[in-house]
């Protein structure tokens, strides 16, 4: 679906009664803004009189990894740790599928207690972005696993939806909190966490709208429904493209339909979810600068171009959370170096490049 401009009327929606204490349960990964959306809700609920105790484990996330944190609200003041203990989850808010399945993450989750509001959103890892042999495992185990540990459960495509409707998908996880707010499961009135969003100060009106649509898709799907379908566009074959990917593949010059299309078309969208989308383009216009110079040697030839998209893509997207990821990262470089200088050689007797 094309993303437009959701300016407009605000949706009616009810308050809903919350309840004054709860543990909050965020899962994601690095780099898309849960350390964020964690302090704007201890935020809201300071602002309110409550009692707020955090703790944030992001280990080695920096990009793509696990992120964790963990938000303990109470009316009186509490000794207790700010990690949720076995059990102790009331709301679970599940901002990517794999990381919210990991059965250490569901420890904190009771079929009797937890309200689990989680995004089916399929962002690759960085084994998918590296080995496209490597795909994402099937939704629905992971579902039923979620489903096992918590006595009520909504899913729903944040990043789509948010990229639909607001044309980025980092509104994902404000767009789960107001589905969160609106099913009773998190314990902040709906006007301290839209003041904590204001005051935090960053893209503040895109993403009180996020907030807001959550909200609606809950509060009233049919609504919900027909405000995506009058803002969708023709469906189009094949894998969904998103405006920003569009922009990027647009200054390609590979061949319609050719192969070095097909994984430009494959990885770049992989890049744009991976990192951003200034990190995908730098991507392409080495792909592209390549791919010229072959041209103007070998006429037609696309080998060189799809051997160094492969190396300039493993180079690209090395997780930051690996261990000794700079070592690994060197290596590549070799190995791309190596490569590289055979290639460049075999372009010289043009012969040997056709065969």
């Amino acid at each position: 679906m094309t993303p437009r401009n959701t300016t407009g009327p605000r949706p009616s929606l009810q308050d809903r009664h919350v309840r004054e204490e709860g543990t909050i349960h965020l899962t994601d990964i690095g780099g898309s803004g849960v350390v964020t959306l964690a302090q704007i809700l201890g935020t809201a609920a300071s602002l309110v009189g409550l009692h707020v105790r955090t703790l944030d484990q992001t280990g080695l996330a920096q990009k793509g990894g696990a992120v964790v944190s963990d938000i303990k609200i109470t009316t009186k003041p509490t000794g207790q740790a700010g990690k949720a203990a076995l059990e102790e989850c009331d709301l679970y808010l599940g901002c990517d599928l794999l990381v919210t399945a990991e059965p250490g993450n569901l420890s904190g989750s009771a079929p009797a207690r937890t309200v689990a509001v989680v995004s089916t959103s399929e962002v690759p890892t960085g084994a998918m972005v590296i080995d496209p042999n490597v795909s994402f495992p099937p939704s629905e185990p992971l579902k039923e696993r979620i489903r096992a540990g918590a006595r009520d459960t909504v899913f729903l495509d944040a990043r789509g939806l948010a990229d639909d409707l607001l044309g980025e998908d980092q509104f994902a996880d404000l767009v789960l909190t107001g589905a969160a707010y609106q099913t009773g499961g998190l314990p902040i009135p709906a006007h301290a966490t839209e003041e904590a969003i204001t005051l935090n100060g960053v893209k503040a009106e895109a993403n009180l709208k996020a907030f807001r649509l959550g909200r609606q898709a809950v509060a009233d799907p049919e609504a919900f429904a027909a405000l995506l379908h009058g803002r969708s566009a023709p469906a189009r074959p094949g894998r969904r493209l998103s405006a920003a990917a569009h922009r990027v593949l647009a200054s390609s010059g590979a061949a319609p339909g050719s192969e070095l299309a097909r994984l430009l078309e494959v990885r770049v969208p992989d890049l744009i979810a991976y990192q951003d989308v200034a990190h995908a383009t730098r991507y392409l216009r080495f792909v592209e600068r390549v791919r010229r110079i072959e041209d103007e040697r070998v006429a037609g030839s696309t080998a060189l171009a799809e051997d160094v998209h492969a190396l300039v893509l493993e180079i690209a997207s090395l997780p930051d959370m690996v261990r000794g990821y700079e070592e690994t990262k060197m290596a590549s470089v070799a190995r791309y170096r190596a490569r590289s200088e055979e290639l460049v050689d075999r372009l010289h007797t043009p012969d040997r490049a056709r065969d």
